[in-house]
């Protein structure tokens, strides 16, 4: 009887974990989902069933509690840093307490603005994207591209970025866009190991999806894919470090270094330490940037009317030179700054209700790390406080405090990026995070340009800088965008209640869920004179 018993029980977690996991990975309906839950339970309520436990919370005012106001309450939590092992090892996204503030300090002096403003890189490889889209040869040519996806090419375009300015050598994905990697294989006897990271490191990301969702049952999945690229991913990233080590760091006057190097002159570090800040460096710079810039474009392909206006003030601010050089058939760069990327309102307005309407990291959990209260969610009405026992799972919900209708309106749900004229409340947008843990790119200070636009939030941040710069480029080179597929059923162009959704995934990492596009396709149109 007893083995009856465990064998059904046994069954029901393992129902219940590929139930979730299915949920995980085909949110279509997210909003509608959490809505419901919301609407029928309250905005704080308690959530029982087989492996999870949890208080689940969609008000600013809890949010503010746990990342600010009670922040030394919570941490990741046992699930975070058994998952996250195998790739980050004992790094920014898996320690807590002094280990965290140490590692926190010791890489807050690599985001200074210099290195948050510097366009450099972003140019390089910029020019890459418009070698991909556009023929490069023929200084005259014009109309639609062939059908792009927008996360394939936004990723190999962040994972260039990231890898050059943290190792001070790029994997040029975009170069090598097809990989030593077939059918979910890693090739390590490739001739070039970093024609296959990108792929791998994409891969060992989803492995630790599988580690956090199926918990204890995680040893049903141990498939081979997932260990090679863990392998490929230490390789690769031990290489880059040893490569650091034996180098000579000093460089020549005016040339940033790379992270790692700059690093390794402000402490000394061993390579098992390097490596673990490099990899957490890595997925802290990539994936942000990847879902704003693949949803700010298929934002703008549903949305042509946003997509004139913003293009306008493109325009106005960087006009195109009728007679510079074009024998590159590509509008020149050199007055674009961050600066002046920052005075353009609306490309501000435009990347910020993208964010708000798909943030990067919609869902978040942590786990209480004593008894402690939150602010909200008790009693009958839900306005007193709610005890958080200690060890008790807390999961909050950014995706849908950025579409609550009480807090932005009955468009809520609508890309309307006049809205951000004013203000919303404090706590109601967080897409980087808040308080102690806020995204390391992102300045402790407001920058005086844009007090006046959007007083709130913190505008030196590193993903809107670079997003700003990559829409400028792109829309000085191309007038009009559209889906490639408007008629699949993954896209919902505007509708008569003018929503617009897009067919998302969810990315499980680190505690988080991640949203990013799935196969959104689009054509760029190019004018003779652009």
């Amino acid at each position: 009887m007893l083995g009856f018993n465990v064998a059904g029980l046994a069954c029901i977690a393992i129902f219940y974990t590929f139930r979730r996991l299915r949920k995980i990975y085909r949110l279509r309906r997210l909003r509608q989902s959490l809505s419901c839950r919301f609407e029928k339970y309250g905005l704080t309520h308690e959530i029982k069933e087989p492996g999870l436990h949890a208080i689940m919370t969609a008000q600013p005012e809890n949010i503010r509690a746990i990342m600010s106001t009670d922040f030394e309450s919570f941490g990741p939590g046992k699930i975070r840093k058994r998952s996250m092992a195998p790739l980050l090892g004992q790094g920014l996204f898996t320690v807590d307490g002094e280990k965290w503030r140490h590692a926190r300090n010791l890489l807050r002096p690599l985001f200074v603005r210099s290195k948050i403003t510097d366009l450099t890189l972003v140019h390089k490889h910029l020019e890459r994207i418009l070698d991909f889209t556009i023929p490069n040869d023929d200084a005259t040519w014009s109309g639609w591209t062939g059908p792009i996806d927008l996360k394939g090419l936004f990723e190999r375009f962040t994972m260039d970025t990231a890898t050059e300015a943290i190792f001070g050598r790029s994997v040029d994905s975009q170069p090598w866009a097809k990989a030593s990697i077939s059918k979910g294989k890693v090739d390590g006897s490739a001739a070039s190991m970093t024609q296959g990271f990108a792929r791998a490191f994409d891969i060992s990301l989803l492995g630790i999806v599988i580690r956090m969702v199926t918990g204890r049952l995680s040893f049903l999945f141990k498939r081979r894919k997932f260990s090679s690229a863990f392998n490929f991913v230490q390789r690769y990233v031990s290489l880059q470090v040893h490569h650091l080590l034996k180098d000579d760091l000093s460089q020549p006057s005016g040339i940033q270094k790379s992270f790692l190097a700059a690093l390794m002159e402000a402490e000394t570090l061993n390579e098992k330490q390097l490596h673990e800040y490099s990899t957490n460096l890595l997925i802290a710079s990539r994936n942000t940037t990847v879902a704003l810039l693949s949803f700010t474009f298929a934002l703008l392909s549903l949305h042509p009317d946003i997509l004139e206006k913003l293009r306008s003030e493109i325009l106005s601010t960087f006009p195109i030179d009728q007679d510079s050089d074009r024998s590159k058939n590509r509008p020149d760069s050199s007055t674009i700054t961050a600066e002046k990327l920052l005075q353009c309102r609306y490309l501000q307005w435009v990347l910020c209700e993208a964010l708000r309407l798909f943030p990067p990291i919609p869902i978040t959990a942590v786990e209480a790390k004593k008894h402690t209260v939150l602010p909200m969610g008790g009693g009958e009405d839900g306005d007193a406080p709610i005890l958080v026992p200690k060890d008790q799972l807390v999961i909050f919900f950014p995706y849908f405090v950025h579409r609550r209708r009480d807090i932005w309106g009955d468009d809520a749900e609508s890309f309307r990026p006049e809205r951000w004229a004013n203000s919303p409340p404090s706590w109601a947008y967080i897409p980087f995070a808040g308080g102690p843990r806020t995204c390391l790119g992102s300045k402790l200070f407001y920058f005086s340009l844009l007090q006046a636009i959007i007083p709130h939030i913190a505008t030196e941040q590193y993903a809107l800088i670079h997003a700003s710069y990559v829409v400028t480029r792109l829309l000085q080179t191309f007038s009009r965008i559209k889906p490639a597929h408007p008629t699949n059923d993954w896209l919902s162009a505007e509708t008569e209640s003018n929503r617009s959704r897009l067919k998302v995934r969810s990315i499980r990492k680190s505690g988080f869920i991640s949203l990013s596009l799935r196969k959104f396709q689009v054509h760029f149109w190019k004018d003779e004179s652009s």
